[in-house]
């Protein structure tokens, strides 16, 4: 693993200048590992004046699950945006929130309208959170976060999340209504993320439930990383 001090220092590094550094160049593993797959420290640790102590953490369960380390990068916001690499990374959910109903898919539609009425598409404005913050200006993205997450969410299909509401008396369905905000504190001022391409014979259910825990950290796992 390297090198705390190394870690901390880049991290800093990386804030200032929104550029990437390298501290492992990817080599890829000697022998065929069970997994091999990409983990990221989020923004708001690297923000925290706890940055050092989090990663720590990390490192320590890390080793604790046997992960060998295949690259280690640190990607800053002005190269998140450049890359467009938080949009890639979440996939579906990015798409569904430019596209709104015309990208989702045939098991979401389904739902939907089980969900709000066959006659859904014709009663209602179908938006995605990009298209929302477009067609509503005055909203910005931690407004329609907030709004959302006080609503009734329904999970239509894998990266596609609705809320049914009203605006000036329109009834809307939102699609993703999370995500405007969630790319923002990826790519805002200052903001990096650690990148680690992680390799291991330990078996995937034992990683995301022991290591790294559910995403509710809540609701994770005692003494894995996001509890």
């Amino acid at each position: 693993m390297v090198e705390l001090s190394k870690i901390c220092n880049a991290i800093q590094e990386v804030r200032e200048t929104g550029d990437a550094t390298t501290l492992i160049p990817y080599r890829a593993p000697a022998e065929i590992s069970l997994n091999e797959y990409c983990l990221f420290i989020k923004p708001e640790i690297c923000r925290s004046p706890n940055v050092e102590r989090c990663i720590e953490l990390i490192s320590d369960k890390l080793s604790e699950f046997r992960q060998t380390p295949a690259s280690c990068r640190i990607l800053g916001s002005k190269y998140l945006v450049r890359n467009k690499v938080m949009e890639r990374h979440y996939g579906v959910i990015d798409t569904v929130s430019h596209k709104g109903a015309e990208a989702i898919s045939e098991e979401a539609r389904v739902a939907l309208q089980s969900t709000f009425g066959e006659d859904v598409f014709d009663k209602a404005e179908l938006l995605g959170a990009h298209q929302f913050l477009k067609r509503y200006p005055a909203f910005t993205r931690d407004a329609l976060a907030i709004l959302y997450d006080n609503m009734s969410n329904v999970r239509l299909a894998g990266g596609t999340h609705c809320v049914s509401l009203q605006v000036r008396g329109r009834p809307v369905i939102l699609f993703n209504g999370f995500h405007p905000e969630q790319l923002e504190n990826y790519t805002r001022e200052g903001g990096a993320i650690v990148v680690f391409s992680l390799s291991t014979d330990v078996d995937w259910a034992r990683l995301r439930v022991n290591m790294t825990g559910s995403t509710n950290p809540a609701k994770a796992a005692e003494g894995s990383i996001r509890r």
